[in-house]
C-alpha cells in the first residue's frame, strides 16, 4: 500500500493506531482499526529486514474479520545473493507470497487481495541470501469483516 493511500485512508476514516515494539530492535508492529464503530477494517504494518529472526509470526486474524489484502513492498533494496521472503502460515509458509513472488532487488511494491481464509496465522519466513548487508520491507496487512 503506497504511503499516498495510506494517507487517503487515515484521512478519510476514524482510525485507532497502537504501536507495538517488536522483539527485534528497531522494528515495530503497527495495529490500526478503522471504522470504529463496526470494526469493518483491521490492519498492521509490519516492518522488517534482512537480519531478522525467522519464521516469525507477524499478525493474527481476528475472530469476526477476514483477510483481504496483503502488500509487501520493498523499502531497501536487498544485496545477498539469492535472497528471498515467503509470506504464509506456520503450516503453508508460501500460501500467500512464495519465494518467486516478490523481487528484492527492486524498490517495488507486490499486492494480493484474498477471499475469506478462515482465521490464518501470518508469517513472515525471511532467506537473506549470503553475506548480506542491507535489505528491509513494510508488510501491510488488512481484514474486513468477515462475511462482507
Amino acid at each position: 500500500m503506497s504511503d499516498k493511500k495510506i494517507s487517503q485512508l487515515a484521512a478519510s476514516t476514524p482510525q485507532l493506531t497502537d504501536e507495538i515494539p517488536a522483539a527485534r530492535g528497531g522494528n515495530n508492529v503497527k495495529l490500526t482499526v478503522g471504522d470504529l464503530a463496526g470494526l469493518a477494517a483491521i490492519g498492521t504494518t509490519y516492518l522488517a529486514s534482512f537480519g531478522d529472526s525467522t519464521p516469525a509470526i507477524i499478525f493474527v486474524v481476528p475472530a469476526g474479520q477476514a483477510l483481504d489484502n496483503i502488500d509487501v513492498e520493498i523499502t531497501e533494496v536487498w544485496d545477498g545473493p539469492g535472497a528471498f521472503i515467503s509470506i504464509g502460515t506456520p503450516g503453508d509458509p508460501a500460501k500467500f507470497f512464495g519465494t518467486n513472488e516478490t523481487e528484492l532487488t527492486d524498490l517495488a511494491v507486490f499486492s494480493k487481495t484474498f477471499s475469506d481464509l478462515g482465521l490464518p496465522q501470518v508469517q513472515i519466513t525471511i532467506s537473506p541470501g549470503p553475506s548480506p548487508t542491507t535489505g528491509k520491507v513494510r508488510i501491510q496487512i488488512t481484514t474486513t469483516k468477515a462475511g462482507t
